[in-house]
C-alpha cells in the first residue's frame, strides 16, 4: 500500500498534507462540517466507519465533527484543536489508533470523555492531562487565576500594540484592577519572567516588556480567551502555589 523504504512518520506527514491541502482547496474558509464531510469522502467508505486517517500538525482552523464516527488505525499527532471537535457517547477511537501530542487548551466545554477513547490505544500522556486539565478549569480556582493574568497583561497594552511599561507604575495600575484575590504585582511578574513571557528592557532596566516571541500567546488570552501551553502552565503554578 505504501512506497517501500517510507517510514510510519514520513506517511503521517505525506498523507495529512494531502488531505490538509484538499481542504483547503474545497473549503475556504474552512467549516466544520465541511471538514468533516472531507474527512468522510476519503477515510470512510459507510459514512461511520473511518479508516487510516492522518493528522500531523493540524493546522489551528481545522477542527472536525466526529459524532457518530467509529476510528480505526488512524494516526493524530500535533493537533492542538484536536479537544474543539465535537464528540457525541457513539464516538470511539479503537485499539488499532495512536493519538499524541495533542493541545489541551479550551477545555472547559470539550464533548469528550473517556469512553470515546480504547484503553489499548497507544497514547501519550496528553489524553489523561487533557481531562485532569478539564477537572481544573472547570474550577473557580483556574477561572479566577486567568482573570488576574489577563489584568496583569492589559497594563501592557496600548491601542492595539503591546508596550514597556515602567515597573512601580505598572505595580500601582495591576494592584488597582486586581478586584479578584490578594495576589502581589511581584508574585505574577515573577512567574511570568520565570515562563518567559516578561522581561527586562534592555533599553532601562526599571521598565518591564512582554518578549516578541510570546507576544501572540498574550492575545489569545487577553483577545480570544484561549489558553497556550505556555499560559496554562503559569495558571497552573498559580493555583499550585495558592497565591
Amino acid at each position: 500500500m505504501y512506497e517501500r523504504g517510507r517510514t510510519e512518520t514520513e506517511i503521517t506527514k505525506a498523507i495529512s498534507g494531502l488531505f490538509f491541502t484538499l481542504i483547503s482547496i474545497n473549503n475556504s474558509p474552512p467549516t466544520q462540517q465541511r471538514n468533516t464531510e472531507i474527512l468522510k469522502e476519503v477515510f470512510s467508505q459507510d459514512g461511520v466507519l473511518v479508516r487510516n486517517l492522518r493528522l500531523f500538525n493540524a493546522p489551528e482552523n481545522v477542527i472536525f465533527d466526529f459524532s457518530g464516527l467509529k476510528f480505526r488505525d488512524c494516526v493524530i499527532q500535533g493537533y492542538n484543536r484536536f479537544f474543539d471537535c465535537r464528540f457525541d457517547k457513539s464516538t470511539y477511537f479503537d485499539e488499532t489508533c495512536s493519538i499524541r501530542n495533542i493541545g489541551t487548551s479550551r477545555l472547559e466545554n470539550i464533548t469528550a470523555t473517556l469512553i470515546n477513547f480504547s484503553p489499548s490505544m497507544h497514547m501519550d500522556f496528553t489524553i489523561s492531562e487533557a481531562f485532569k486539565n478539564k477537572s481544573i478549569k472547570q474550577g473557580n480556582e483556574y477561572k479566577q487565576s486567568r482573570e488576574i493574568l489577563k489584568t496583569f497583561f492589559d497594563i501592557f497594552e496600548e491601542r492595539g500594540y503591546y508596550m514597556e511599561r515602567e515597573y512601580e507604575t505598572s505595580k500601582t495600575k495591576f494592584n488597582k484592577k486586581n478586584k479578584i484575590a490578594q495576589v502581589s504585582f511581584e508574585e505574577i511578574e515573577d512567574l511570568c519572567r520565570r515562563h518567559g513571557i516578561i522581561i527586562k528592557s534592555k533599553r532601562d532596566f526599571t521598565y518591564l516588556e512582554i518578549q516578541k516571541s510570546s507576544k501572540g500567546y498574550v492575545e489569545k488570552l487577553c483577545k480570544e480567551n484561549f489558553t497556550t501551553p505556555v499560559i496554562d502552565s503559569i495558571i497552573k503554578d498559580m493555583i499550585e502555589s495558592k497565591l
